[in-house]
């Protein structure tokens, strides 16, 4: 059995790396083992012969560490993620290389959570309709309105 899950992994791997345009649906759980800003974090995934990945997350886009809320923004994904476990899902390769994914807790992207909470812009992906779109647009309004975070 484990063989199989190495082999499926593997394989997983594989074709994110050959495909690096193509959006991957597959969960894959992980543990949160750094937080580098408010959008950016390294995991390492549950089976342990992979190594960390740094992740930017899908959807947001938040303030830079030396801006003024870059360091809130930082901490609070810190506050909220590092030793955490959670759930990888559609991943995929930007044109600068960076590897961008759903990254949660729930069901739900840790990114719209960034975006209600006033952490962060909605990064729009021009190549793709991504599922939680409409509700990141929602999340920000939301901070938006109530003159959270950057707002």
């Amino acid at each position: 059995m484990k063989r199989i899950s190495l082999l499926l992994l593997l394989a997983c791997i594989i074709t994110l790396l050959v495909w690096p345009d193509h959006v991957h649906a597959y969960e894959i759980g992980a543990v949160v083992i750094a937080v580098h800003d408010g959008d950016t974090l390294t995991v390492r995934y549950d089976h342990p012969t992979t190594l960390p990945t740094t992740i930017r997350f899908y959807l947001v886009d938040a303030p830079e560490l030396r801006t003024q809320f870059g360091a809130v923004a930082a901490q609070y994904t810190r506050s909220r993620l590092l030793n955490r476990h959670v759930t990888i899902t559609h991943w995929k390769r930007c044109s600068k290389g960076r590897l961008l994914a759903n990254v949660s807790t729930n069901d739900t992207p840790f990114a719209l959570e960034l975006l209600r909470q006033g952490f962060g812009r909605v990064l729009i992906l021009h190549d793709e309709e991504h599922t939680w779109r409409s509700a990141a647009w929602a999340a920000l309004h939301e901070a938006q309105a109530a003159h959270r975070g950057i707002w």
